[in-house]
């Protein structure tokens, strides 16, 4: 699989993908008892870059709040970032598996590969894919990951 460079997301498809997230959430079950306790959906990110240069973790950010989720307020993030090694992504992946998220969201087919080994419980969401990436995205969606065959 060739490295190149991420293309520019656009703000219609991270907000499709927004909504995608938020549908998994969503879906969680409530926990039950006397008074229903209300339960902050916990999103977990895999970030191939870095904090300072991320335009996809920014626009999903962005396209939560426009659906009235706000970080810190009704929603929590627990964002891992590779900083660009992309051979950290498995063990990032596998701190957030650890602190137990609604659902993992990260870009591109290495974060979704990593984040696939690391679980098959929790739903996994793409927000971003380069166009010359997409086979291998697709490769990893339709087969099992490598050990869990």
């Amino acid at each position: 699989m060739a490295m190149t460079t991420p293309k520019r997301v656009t703000k219609p498809t991270i907000t499709r993908l927004a909504t995608i997230a938020m549908v998994c959430l969503l879906a969680t079950p409530l926990t039950a008892g006397a008074q229903p306790a209300v339960k902050v959906p916990r999103v977990g990110v895999l970030a191939n870059g870095s904090a300072a240069t991320s335009p996809p973790v920014d626009a999903f950010r962005r396209a939560l709040r426009e659906f009235g989720h706000v970080e810190g307020q009704n929603l929590t993030l627990e964002i891992r970032w590779a900083e660009g090694r992309f051979e950290r992504l498995p063990e990032l992946a596998t701190e957030l598996v650890r602190w137990k998220p609604d659902v993992l969201v990260t870009a591109g087919p290495y974060g979704l590969e990593a984040a696939r080994r690391a679980t098959t419980v929790i739903p996994i969401v793409m927000i971003a894919c380069d166009p010359a990436d997409t086979m291998d995205c697709l490769r990893f969606v339709s087969s099992p990951p490598k050990g869990r065959r």
